[in-house]
């Protein structure tokens, strides 16, 4: 299509939207090189912008789709690279390069680039960048507001934190941001999902455990969120007999 349009073909081309469509279907493709194939395309975009067609401009869209595919890739850098593109979306604006706002698609992509990765201190990294989030809607960007999805992203990371020594500090993070999300948002099945997924692999099978995770449950109740995949990750967590006893009380069949 490109190569139509340079050999003088108006009729062929292309705009923003199709140069950020071809970036979404590399992050959906999960490759391994598709971050770096997405980024050429950025690029590209941002040259001719600074060459004076502002009308291709990259959006919000495109910016938080790039940090999705390097989300979605599970490179080693994603990470790194995600915060890296929402870092420059942040700064571009600040100095005037750019009208482009981070918005809270940007900010959660980013904190699911670290959900997805297998880094070390990947829960204490995630509720940084939540905080930071915080700050910046506090400071006066309506765009990033938070929501129940980004606190449950965060959760996630928690979650699936891997190395034993970090697992404590991991459910610590994970147990106050889940108290946060419950007092000053509407918590969805995701989050209960996600909490109960890292009561149980954060925590040693024990009584205490099993208590904490039925807890959550009777909250679900009680919000109307308990739907299949919530008790899946629920039968999964705890006993049988625990799980049976509950999901009858409730009439959770």
């Amino acid at each position: 299509m490109q190569e139509e349009y340079n050999n003088d073909n108006d009729l062929v081309k292309p705009n923003l939207r199709t140069f950020t469509t071809v970036m979404n279907c590399w992050a959906k493709s999960k490759l391994d090189i598709a971050p770096d194939r997405a980024y050429k395309i950025l690029q590209h975009l941002e040259h001719i912008t600074n060459s004076g067609e502002k009308n291709m401009q990259p959006n919000a869209y495109s910016y938080a789709t790039m940090i999705s595919t390097w989300g979605k890739s599970l490179r080693s850098d994603a990470p790194d690279k995600a915060i890296e593109i929402l870092d420059r979306v942040e700064e571009n604006y600040k100095t005037g390069n750019s009208t482009v706002l981070a918005n809270s698609f940007m900010y959660n992509a980013a904190i699911d680039a670290i959900a997805r990765s297998k880094g070390r201190n990947k829960a204490s990294e995630a509720a940084s960048l939540l905080k930071r989030m915080i700050n910046e809607f506090q400071g006066g960007n309506p765009e990033v507001a938070p929501s129940s999805i980004c606190y449950s992203t965060v959760i996630k990371a928690c979650g699936y934190t891997k190395n034993p020594e970090e697992k404590k500090i991991a459910f610590q993070i994970a147990r106050k941001i889940f108290r946060e999300l419950v007092t000053e948002y509407q918590p969805n099945p995701i989050s209960y999902v996600n909490f109960i997924t890292a009561c149980a692999n954060l925590k040693p099978p024990c009584s205490k455990r099993d208590n904490l995770i039925v807890s959550i449950i009777e909250d679900g109740v009680q919000r109307g969120q308990i739907d299949t995949i919530v008790l899946q990750t629920f039968k999964r967590a705890v006993p049988n007999h625990i799980f049976q006893n509950t999901v009858d009380k409730y009439n959770l069949h």
